[in-house]
């Protein structure tokens, strides 16, 4: 049970657009698999989560005490 049970998880990281090809090699040499989920870009408002259509997926975040 110690060794495979419980949760599985993922790392998720951030990168320069200039690594991007060093780390698809790396990843393939160690056989673990990359998905490019998004970017972070500089926010001109308040920063938030959107979609590829520039639509907000988290317009808040959760409010406990609501």
């Amino acid at each position: 049970l110690a060794l495979n049970g419980g949760d599985d998880y993922e790392l998720c990281f951030t990168a320069a657009q200039q690594h991007q090809e060093s780390i698809s090699q790396v990843a393939k040499q160690l056989g673990v698999a990359l998905t490019r989920v998004g970017k972070i870009v500089s926010a001109e408002s308040e920063p938030g989560v959107f979609d590829a259509d520039g639509e907000a997926l988290l317009p808040e975040s959760y409010q406990h005490f609501r």
